[in-house]
Order: C-alpha cells, then structure tokens, then sequence
C-alpha cells in the first residue's frame, strides 16, 4: 500500500492539507543486481490496483545484516498515464526479516520528489521468487 501527499487540486483527499493519505494498493515486481554481498542496484515495477497504472524506480540498496536492509536512491519514477510519480526523486527505505529461516521481509519507505515536492509512503511485505540463470 502507499499514500502521498495531496496536490494542489486534490486537496480534498485529505482532513488536512498536509496529512498523506492512502491512494492504492500495489503489486510489485523487483529485481536487484549484487554488486558486492552488501551493496544491490535495484528496479522495481509496481501495479496499482484501484487506479490502474504501472510506475517503476530504480535505486541502490546498501545490506547491513542478514535480515536488515537499509537503501538510499535517486529514482526515477515514472507512470503509465498522466499523474503522480513521473519526475526523480530521492528515496530511503528500511527492510527487516523478522523469522531468519524465512524469505518474507517488512519493509517501508519513502521518497520526495524532486518537481514537485510530493511524499510518496509505502509499506509492505515482500516474498522474493529467485530467478538463476545459467
């Protein structure tokens, strides 16, 4: 799921004008390309639900442990029609593993975008599918 915050003309999402508030429910699809054990170049696809649209990032993901994650990116967001998230942005995210013998992780984060200033908030858990190639 995540929230942002309102625009200029979307201000009665909100009960404030500057409280976030919830707009979709997302699946996502991500990749990561070790460049070491502890540092990841990654990408990521995301389909909202209720909206109906595809948004996609990029970023670089520093691991201090095994099952905690810290990352820090420039992303470029960008979307499939006209809306939020089609600029760079600045963006962090934590990720935890709270069973070690499971390859399910929380994570939350968030990112500012550079043209507009919008927050965009996300929450999460994922479960990683591992693709080898020969």
């Amino acid at each position: 799921a995540w929230w942002d915050s309102p625009e200029d003309n979307d201000r009665d999402c909100c009960d404030r004008d500057d409280v976030p508030s919830m707009r979709d429910v997302e699946a996502v699809g991500s990749a990561a390309l070790g460049l070491t054990s502890r540092i990841a170049v990654t990408g990521g696809i995301f389909y909202g639900f209720s909206q109906s649209y595809l948004r996609g990032s990029t970023g670089l993901r520093l691991t201090a442990t095994d099952g905690f994650s810290l990352s820090a990116a420039v992303e470029r967001h960008f979307r499939s029609e006209d809306g939020p998230m089609d600029e760079w942005a600045f963006g962090g995210a934590i990720g935890w593993r709270p069973v070690a013998t499971s390859e399910v992780a929380l994570r939350a984060g968030a990112s500012f975008g550079l043209e507009t200033s919008r927050r965009l908030i996300f929450a999460g858990a994922m479960i990683p599918l591992r693709i080898v190639v020969p």
